[in-house]
């Protein structure tokens, strides 16, 4: 539930389970989460099975950044490469309540090597959220920057309800009863360049620490070895299963919506239209968790 005037920027996030997850959640105080932006950040190889978890956020495995639930956050002028779900998803998250995605701004990144989509627009309930100058491969749904540009139209169909029934359905469900590797068992890290004499530094007080810094979000630069990253050959990275034409297709709310519209239609009229209806609606669930399974995401 983190936000408001909070920056994550010029910072590199690798070798996790899941990259930068600001989510909304009702186990912590103040939801929804807010007002974040994450800006000019090298983010890769975040799916890393042996990493640390708790129960509840390992739901997020296999993304860069996975806005859930949140609120009027920016991610911006991030390098994102070589996940094994989405680079960027944003979706809405069910806790106690249901928290939509709204207002979010994802602009002008450059996402590659994702396994399932570079982009991703959860559903159904994700309002007013803008994609706009990214570079990228795939998207999900496909024209994903064209019915929701920023300043354009937005497509109130135009979502891929996958990850909603993986990461908040299936996935939150069945997690209770997995096991983690413990942060307690993890080896010491090497010493860290941008962090000299850590053991001795003299402690500052975090006093006006935001104003003392004079920060200029735009003039933020992308740390060392992001173009590296970009440049490195498919043989030299771990590889993901594409989801192809069929996936980009499955990914598609408005694919989805219309059968269970027909459903509904052919039901209309029959002498028990309530239960036919609800057989409809059960058909329709089958369908989209078979292609919850089939399209990448166990």
């Amino acid at each position: 539930n983190s936000g408001g005037d909070l920056y994550v920027v010029s910072s590199i996030w690798r070798n996790n389970r899941s990259g930068l997850v600001p989510a909304s959640l009702d186990l912590e105080l103040k939801p929804p989460q807010r007002e974040t932006t994450i800006a000019a950040n090298l983010i890769v190889g975040n799916s890393n099975r042996s990493a640390p978890a708790a129960p509840l956020p390992s739901i997020a495995y296999g993304n860069g950044v996975l806005i859930g639930g949140g609120v009027g956050n920016v991610v911006e002028r991030n390098v994102i490469a070589d996940h094994e779900q989405h680079g960027i998803l944003v979706t809405p998250m069910f806790d106690r309540n249901w928290w939509p995605a709204r207002g979010n701004v994802i602009r002008d990144n450059r996402v590659v090597r994702s396994g399932r989509a570079d982009l991703a627009l959860g559903g159904p309930a994700s309002f007013g959220n803008c994609f706009a100058g990214n570079r990228y491969a795939v998207a999900a749904p496909a024209g994903l920057e064209t019915f929701h540009g920023c300043g354009g139209v937005r497509l109130p169909l135009g979502f891929d309800p996958l990850p909603l029934v993986s990461v908040v359905g299936y996935r939150g469900m069945t997690v209770a009863r997995r096991t983690f590797p413990d942060w307690r068992d993890q080896p010491v890290p090497s010493a860290q360049p941008t962090m000299p004499a850590a053991a001795t530094a003299p402690a500052r007080p975090a006093v006006h620490v935001f104003e003392s810094l004079r920060f200029d979000v735009s003039q933020a630069g992308l740390p060392d070895g992001a173009e590296q990253v970009l440049a490195a050959a498919p043989d030299d990275v771990r590889s993901f299963r594409s989801p192809g034409l069929g996936g980009r297709i499955f990914g598609s709310g408005t694919f989805w919506l219309a059968p269970l519209l027909l459903l509904l239609w052919l039901t209309r009229g029959r002498r028990r239209p309530v239960r036919s209806a609800l057989a409809a609606i059960v058909v329709y669930g089958l369908f989209l968790g078979a292609a919850t399974i089939v399209y990448g995401y166990f």
